[in-house]
């Protein structure tokens, strides 16, 4: 019929528009980064992004890699840097996971197998390095590009680089292959007892806490 498309052009119309809608689409998820959740009662492996450099672990193999300027405490170690592991996600020392303190609303990063906190403020032959430590550290996890989230210990951003002792470090930048994560989740069974280990520092944690607290307030209530 004149002045109409033909059955042909409505096709060849009708699939352009399917395409590109399918690629806009594509594209959105590609670029979406959602809120988000901290997910608590569970254990993950949480793995670089980019399989060279590994997850990062707790490796008892190389214990004797120290921070001498934080009470000889222990880096935290990666699959990929020597004395080498390979990755178990049914080995707790592999295992992490995520905290909350109910009276302040911090979450804390803890190793399983460890029994330890993810602390991002030691020193390495880096500089700046993430240890172990029974003190918790609040830590900040940033969606990137689903599914890779972004992990920080105050300012310092968690990062993979196997060049360094210990090979967790802290640099920022984003672009970095060291600083995307995954966090994929085990079938190990949460360990009542390693909770209540973790609990017991946070609670003392927060018992000191409210020992400043009180403390400071008594000193401005003398001064006023």
């Amino acid at each position: 019929v004149p002045g109409y498309a033909t059955e042909t052009e409505i096709a060849s119309l009708a699939n352009a528009v399917t395409t590109n809608t399918l690629d806009a689409l594509r594209s959105a998820m590609n670029s979406f980064t959602p809120s988000m959740v901290y997910p608590t009662g569970k254990y993950f492996v949480i793995n670089n992004n980019n399989a060279d450099r590994g997850a990062i672990i707790y490796n008892p193999d190389a214990s004797a890699n120290v921070d001498a300027d934080h009470g000889n405490a222990e880096y935290i170690w990666t699959t990929g840097k020597a004395p080498m592991k390979t990755l178990d996600a049914n080995d707790k020392n592999h295992l992490w996971a995520l905290y909350q303190n109910s009276v302040n609303n911090e979450y804390y990063l803890y190793n399983v197998g460890k029994k330890m906190f993810a602390n991002p403020n030691g020193k390495g032959s880096y500089g700046v390095t993430w240890i172990f430590s029974n003190t918790p550290v609040a830590v900040t996890l940033t969606a990137m590009a689903y599914p890779k989230v972004r992990i920080f210990g105050g300012n310092k951003a968690l990062a993979v680089s196997n060049n360094y002792v210990g090979p967790v470090i802290n640099y920022n930048d984003a672009n970095d292959g060291g600083v995307p994560f995954l966090f994929e989740e085990s079938t190990v069974a949460v360990d009542a007892d390693v909770t209540g280990t973790i609990k017991g520092f946070v609670d003392f944690y927060n018992a000191g806490n409210a020992l400043t607290t009180a403390i400071n307030s008594a000193k401005a209530y003398e001064i006023g």
